[in-house]
């Protein structure tokens, strides 16, 4: 079940997401509730069998499709928008728009789930794959070692609301990227995404993806130390383009502004279906 807040007010139940969107600058409002489906007990990382995602609000202003977007908690995932508003004419669903993840991985992969936020940037969504079927009891063991010492899980994909067809569309996936536990951070300047990633080779490092394409713009590598874990904290751009890492070893100021670049061979991304 999902909830979050509209016009009048009221209180919410306990049970409900409440990411307290404000629909106007005076009052908090009464919550609008919706099932959507959930799915089994996640392997690894994700505890519970609903949504990993807090909701995420996306369309604003005067005859805009106003949105509140989370994957729901299928083992493999769906993207879910629901209308946080009164139902448009016509509309027989709270939810608005659902469309599944793939993350561009095989059909037999059993398990695609996030336990972070929708990345949104205008229309477009992004989202990662966390979990694995790799698994520690307890749930922290599976942070600290998906990557350096069980498979992680791999996969991040965009997605496109369409308002004229009030729908969902692919746009790009990167099976190849391994995301572990961290929220993916947009810049609406550079039109990039910022995710923390572990590869093989280079371990961790924030990957930044061109936001239209999918393609690999920026790379910081931390190496195979802890201190590239960024698990479940945010990615920070300072006005000067430095980067704050916040990751389970404590906050690390990235000089961005004064390194070099160091040179990549973009990877290609596959287009969305």
């Amino acid at each position: 079940m999902t909830c979050f807040m509209s016009r009048q007010p009221r209180s919410t139940s306990s049970s409900c997401l409440q990411p307290t969107a404000i629909s106007s600058a005076e009052s908090f409002g009464s919550a609008v509730r919706s099932r959507y489906p959930g799915g089994g007990w996640a392997p690894a990382v994700k505890v519970g069998t609903g949504t990993g995602s807090t909701p995420t609000l996306m369309g604003f202003g005067p005859g805009a499709d106003h949105l509140v977007v989370i994957t729901d908690g299928q083992d493999r995932m769906h993207l879910t928008a629901f209308w946080r508003d009164d139902l448009p004419a016509g509309a027989t669903s709270r939810i608005a728009g659902t469309i599944p993840v793939t993350c561009g991985l095989p059909r037999d992969v059993a398990w695609i789930q996030s336990e972070q936020s929708v990345a949104t940037l205008d229309w477009g969504a992004l989202v990662v794959n966390n979990v694995t079927t790799e698994g520690e009891a307890d749930r922290l063991i599976d942070v600290l070692a998906s990557g350096p010492l069980t498979r992680p899980a791999y996969g991040v994909e965009r997605f496109e609301w369409d308002p004229a067809r009030h729908a969902w569309t692919g746009a790009w996936t990167r099976p190849d990227l391994a995301s572990i536990s961290q929220v993916p951070v947009v810049s609406v300047a550079s039109r990039a995404a910022a995710v923390n990633t572990f590869g093989p080779q280079d371990g961790w490092e924030v990957t930044g993806v061109d936001w239209d394409t999918g393609r690999t713009v920026h790379r910081t590598v931390f190496g195979k130390i802890t201190a590239g874990n960024g698990a479940y904290a945010l990615v920070q751009i300072l006005p000067d383009g430095d980067m704050i890492f916040t990751s389970v070893t404590g906050p690390v100021r990235v000089p961005l502004s004064r390194l070099d670049p160091k040179p990549i061979e973009p990877a290609l991304a596959r287009p969305g279906s």
